[in-house]
């Protein structure tokens, strides 16, 4: 197949069905050139994953060092983390930088780890593993909120990771059911919580409250996490 230019004295060659290691020659049309290797070979990645807590227990726990070997042969020029968890990619020379490399995670949940090795000519292979941090599921509710339309701190809801679907609702303090809702993860609205009125649009008068979250995991595991909060108006 020609090159075709992409840029000014810019080419670009396509090769089909390459092999492992091969010569590329290049020539102009004064027969000037040269020949460099051309390899596209890339060795298998492999990693493995340690804490000290797991070494104990077998769990890995947010907020520790979780040490993540590179077990790959060293026949790569250039390694690439992502640890799913929304941070930076980290890219690790091996020759500078070792093979092991370690990651705090901030919050549990379950993440895909994946390593990208990459062979001098830029040519790479990639492995990814599920990785439970923790419980794989974190649940927070605040113990306050204030319904005063002033935009902070509207409505009563949570914060949670690792939770696919979900039923809310909110009780007095005797155990009349106020409100409910349900949502899964990937259609949650960003207020999604109690704006502190009954189902008619009257305003609660009360100040305690309780509420109850059950939540189905990614695992579909049900969990459930109840409590009680104040309301300031």
């Amino acid at each position: 197949m020609p090159a075709v230019e992409t840029a000014e004295n810019t080419y670009s060659l396509q090769i089909a069905d390459p092999v492992a290691n091969a010569t590329l020659n290049v020539a102009n049309d004064l027969g000037c050139g040269f020949t460099t290797p051309l390899n596209v070979a890339v060795t298998e990645p492999g990693f493995t994953f340690s804490s000290n807590e797991f070494e104990v227990t077998g769990l890995l726990l947010a907020k520790e060092d979780v040490r993540f070997m590179n077990t790959t042969a060293m026949e790569f020029d250039q390694a690439v983390w992502d640890f799913g968890d929304g941070s930076a990619l980290v890219t690790v020379d091996p020759e500078t930088d070792g093979m092991l490399t370690v990651h705090n995670f901030d919050f549990p949940g379950v993440f895909e780890i994946s390593l990208m090795i990459f062979n001098a000519q830029g040519c790479s292979k990639e492995i990814v593993k599920t990785v439970q941090i923790g419980s794989g599921y974190d649940v927070m509710f605040p113990n306050v909120f204030s319904p005063n339309n002033d935009g902070i701190n509207d409505y009563f809801q949570g914060e949670f990771t690792g939770i696919a679907s979900f039923t809310f609702q909110i009780y007095d303090m005797w155990g009349n059911l106020i409100f409910t809702t349900a949502h899964d993860y990937n259609d949650l609205p960003e207020n999604w919580g109690w704006d502190g009125t009954y189902t008619d649009g009257k305003a609660y008068e009360n100040l305690s409250f309780r509420f109850i979250f059950v939540g189905t995991t990614g695992d579909n595991q049900q969990i459930t996490e109840t409590g009680e909060a104040t309301i300031l108006r």
